[in-house]
């Protein structure tokens, strides 16, 4: 099978099937947060395979998910839709909460400040991200950003970095990248 990229970031095709990585481990600990936050509704861009999306559901959280990949709609059984976080969008009504991890990284840098916009337009309270580290490699990554930078983005856009949340996910996860990556901003503004 071969590697099919779209220019704007996303795995197109069943090629996406044997690459996305679900970290349970981190998945559990997510639904303790949003539980813990009384989360009515969020959604998760970017979802890939809904590997997530089905557990939040199986856990009585109500989630939306969204994928580039023309085929998302087959390969997650209906779980998750088709949408392109390189284009603006803005949903009818924002979700609580915005998850969108393993995702800014495979978006070309010219991209990246309408995925951010599109994050930041499309949620209530909050964003749980990640972003692959500069020079951490990885399939498709075209646009790695330190930390910093990221955290800089979203603070200038009226969120605050929430630590603990942050750390208890990274430390609840089995996968190396997570413990270095993940990211949690709850909206001020």
């Amino acid at each position: 099978m071969s590697i099919n990229i779209n220019e704007h970031g996303f795995w197109d095709g069943e090629f996406a099937v044997g690459h996305h990585v679900y970290d349970k481990p981190l998945s559990h600990a997510l639904v303790q947060f949003l539980k813990k936050e009384n989360v009515l509704k969020m959604a998760d861009l970017g979802c890939g395979l809904a590997h997530y999306v089905s557990h939040f559901i199986e856990n009585g959280i109500k989630v939306d998910g969204y994928d580039g990949n023309p085929l998302t709609p087959e390969l997650t059984g209906g779980l998750a839709s088709v949408l392109d976080l390189a284009i603006p969008f803005r949903f009818e009504t924002p979700y609580e909460w915005i998850m969108s991890i393993e995702v800014g990284e495979h978006l070309p840098a010219h991209y990246e400040d309408i995925y951010i916009q599109n994050l930041h337009n499309n949620n209530e309270k909050g964003i749980i991200m990640s972003w692959a580290l500069e020079g951490q490699g990885g399939l498709g990554h075209f646009n790695e950003r330190n930390n910093d930078y990221i955290k800089a983005k979203l603070l200038a856009l009226g969120y605050t970095n929430d630590l603990d949340a942050e750390n208890a996910l990274r430390e609840a996860s089995s996968l190396w990248w997570f413990k270095n990556t993940l990211m949690v901003f709850r909206k001020i503004v």
